[in-house]
């Protein structure tokens, strides 16, 4: 039988109508109004006029739109080509020719062992072969394919096809582990992390033991000095105000005017024209009071006055946040000329004493800041200073790190 064409279907087509004209007996194709659901491939199978003296089974071979290219004639399920008029109905089918072809491919298998095989034209029937007999490709046969004896394919037939690859094996057991490997270089040192919140203050060790009194210092004199002499050391590290009345002379003008004097120190220094050895706010330079006004000193730094000794915790942030300042001094402060009373550079006590770095802050006797220890900033400004230096040493070692890689 000769092979049959596959057909296109869908299980949606909708029925539709003939447009435009009627369709003529001898027509190669015609309008209809629409071909929804329908194949989109070819071909396929439609009937015009189903159940009338007139009904058709024709084969849609194209479309253009609704603009169907159909073959007719007898053959299609037993139907004639027939005139039909505008409006008749159509729809895709399946015929029974279709189902015959099925029957018909079936039916060529007779016996067992029977094998389908075209030759490309025809459907044909490839009998089975001999016992012992094996299927090869034959280009000189019929269908390209016959029977041929064992004997015969091992001696003069083409190498067989190279069989599937059988299932893997068993994993097995894992060897020994090797000797570990020799340690990686070190990498580079992270950055140092923030520096932690201060510590609470300990508890102040016990008072050292006083030491002995050191011996007098020389007495300053002036032979224009009257009722008292200079300024004597009554102890070791103190000093001691004396006033005095200073007179001026015909020969010599050793005081710049004459009255009532107040003197400090060995080489007795001026501090003012009246009983006041200490002002309590005054612009100039720093200058260490001890408890008592009359009492001046220095800030010992060596380890033998020192105990409770440890390494500072200064935040950098609160550093780097102090706000330097330039200013004049109103008049509660008490200055010795403009050059101390006009366009003078420091920090606000009250901002500082908001910071970790209120150790700078003195307070007076109602508890309100009043000065900063500026010879103390040196110490919050080195601890910046070193952790700085620190963060540039890391990074100059990730540096190198990287240009070496």
């Amino acid at each position: 039988m000769a092979l049959p064409i596959r057909k296109k279907y869908t299980g949606n087509g909708v029925q539709t109508q003939v447009t435009v004209g009627a369709v003529s007996e001898a027509a190669a194709s015609f309008n209809v109004a629409a071909t929804t659901g329908w194949p989109a491939t070819f071909p396929f199978h439609i009937v015009v006029d189903p159940g009338t003296s007139k009904e058709e089974k024709m084969l849609v071979t194209g479309a253009s739109g609704t603009l169907l290219s159909v073959t007719r004639g007898v053959g299609v399920d037993g139907t004639s080509a027939a005139v039909h008029e505008v409006g008749a109905v159509v729809y895709p089918v399946f015929t029974a020719s279709e189902a015959d072809e099925a029957n018909q491919i079936a039916s060529v298998m007779t016996t067992k062992g029977d094998l389908i095989t075209t030759d490309g034209s025809t459907i044909n029937r490839l009998a089975k072969g001999a016992d012992d007999y094996v299927l090869i490709s034959k280009a000189s046969a019929t269908n390209g394919i016959k029977w041929e004896s064992v004997a015969t394919v091992a001696l003069q037939g083409p190498q067989g096809a190279t069989g599937s690859q059988g299932p893997q094996g068993f994993q097995g057991a894992t060897g020994p582990q090797g000797s570990q490997g020799a340690t990686g270089s070190q990498g580079a040192t992270g950055p140092q992390g923030a520096t932690g919140a201060t510590g609470a203050t300990g508890a102040t060790g016990p008072q050292g033991a006083t030491g002995s009194q050191g011996a007098t210092g020389p007495v300053n004199t002036d032979e224009n000095a009257t009722n008292s002499t200079a300024a004597l050391r009554t102890s070791v590290g103190q000093l001691k105000a004396t006033t005095f009345s200073a007179t001026d002379s015909a020969s010599t003008t050793p005081f710049a005017q004459a009255g009532s004097f107040t003197y400090i120190g060995l080489n007795c220094a001026r501090v003012t024209n009246s009983s006041t050895v200490y002002s309590d706010v005054v612009s100039g330079r720093t200058v260490l009071v001890g408890s008592s006004a009359s009492t001046l000193g220095t800030a010992s730094s060596s380890r033998r006055y020192k105990e409770n000794i440890q390494t500072a915790t200064i935040s950098s942030a609160d550093v780097y946040n102090l706000r330097p300042v330039t200013f004049d001094y109103n008049n509660l402060v008490t200055a010795e000329s403009d050059e101390w009373k006009y366009n003078q550079h420091g920090l606000i006590a009250e901002e500082v004493e908001e910071t970790s770095l209120k150790f700078l802050i003195s307070y007076d006797d109602a508890g309100l800041p009043r000065h900063i220890k500026y010879e103390l900033l040196a110490i919050p400004l080195l601890a910046t200073i070193k952790e700085q230096n620190q963060r540039i040493i890391a990074l100059e070692a990730r540096l190198t790190q990287l240009e070496n890689n």
